[in-house]
């Protein structure tokens, strides 16, 4: 039975430092849902609310002008997530 729950995240550059300031948001799922968005701390975390899980999610990550889309599974187990901008 699907759950809905808060996904932590984080986003790191190529070396792996954290990125702050990007702004993280939901833009496509198969299951309906209203807007979702977050933006990184300093750490480069973020939290995505309410998200169904199981689920697969398109993201998009826009961090000084580049913007990055992905597309990610989560399971309910999933606590953690991170992106490579």
């Amino acid at each position: 039975m699907p759950v809905k729950k808060s996904v932590k995240g984080i986003v790191h550059d190529q070396g792996g430092n954290p990125v702050a300031d990007a702004i993280v948001m939901v833009t496509g799922s198969a299951h309906p849902m209203q807007d979702i968005a977050s933006s990184s701390d300093d750490q480069g975390q973020f939290y995505l609310d309410n998200l169904e899980l199981p689920g697969s999610y398109t993201i998009q990550i826009n961090h000084e002008g580049k913007i990055i889309t992905k597309t990610i599974s989560l399971q309910q187990t999933d606590s953690v997530f991170t992106i490579q901008l």
